[in-house]
């Protein structure tokens, strides 16, 4: 499966991209066939690639594993000399 599209679908989900919201929102929304191996190599590959990266996250003390798309970062690390240390602290909260 092309990279886009598991990329787009982990982008749409709301909250945490676990692996079965992934393939949930591929076959339902993109009304498209994937089988459950084919996307988990297509994830590892994604995540070797650096174009995504796994995030865990521990709810009422079940612990669960997610994906997150990589940003690439340019022009933010030129800006981010300019800012306060207030400005980074509050960046760094907010940005996953």
């Amino acid at each position: 499966m092309d990279h886009d599209i598991v990329k787009e679908a982990v982008q749409r989900i709301r909250g945490l991209p676990t692996f079965s919201r992934i393939r949930d929102e591929i076959r339902n929304k993109f009304a498209l066939e994937i089988s459950e191996e084919e996307l988990k190599e297509d994830i590892e590959e994604m995540i070797e690639e650096e174009k995504l990266k796994e995030k865990y996250t521990t709810i009422k003390g079940n612990k669960f594993k997610g994906y997150m798309v990589v940003k690439k970062e340019t022009k933010k690390e030129e800006t981010e000399e300019e800012k306060t240390e207030e400005e980074r602290i509050i960046d760094e909260i907010f940005d996953w």
